[in-house]
């Protein structure tokens, strides 16, 4: 069974990517705000429920990550 919560490691292992990318897509606020969890000041969690939806409205219109991110191609 997947867990629900995941840390930016297993995000980066889930997706594909670093978890440098992880880190640096976060800060610059490229991350959706519904894919993050807040554990007290400093803990941070990803939803992988909400990142699968995601990713899956993104198959859907035929978009790609850069879409899901804010990334200007």
């Amino acid at each position: 069974m997947t867990p629900r919560l995941v840390n930016a490691k297993e995000l980066a292992q889930y997706l594909g990517t670093t978890e440098g990318s992880i880190y640096t897509y976060k800060s610059q606020g490229k991350i959706p705000p519904q894919w993050i969890i807040k554990l007290g000041k400093r803990g941070v969690r990803f939803d992988l429920v909400e990142v699968d939806k995601s990713l899956e409205e993104a198959k859907s219109s035929n978009d790609d990550l850069s879409s899901i991110f804010k990334i200007r191609a």
